[in-house]
């Protein structure tokens, strides 16, 4: 099987201590980047043991649909 690396649409990151800033926010710089690959068709997936309530949050932040 090969992969064709075109076909790949999904991106996940962790959040403390990667995506979010130091202050636990995400940077203007983060929100345009994930708004940009949704407008490419990927899905963001938040790879984290937060709550799923601290999640939400984060994700309405950004204005995308995001698991």
């Amino acid at each position: 099987m090969t992969l064709n690396r075109d076909s790949i649409k999904i991106v996940a990151s962790d959040l403390d201590g990667t995506l979010l800033a130091p202050d636990h926010l995400l940077s203007a710089n983060s929100k345009q980047t994930l708004k940009e690959l949704h407008a490419k068709g990927y899905t963001f997936i938040f790879a984290t043991g937060r709550h799923h309530v601290d999640v939400a949050g984060i994700r309405e932040s950004v204005g995308i649909p995001a698991i």
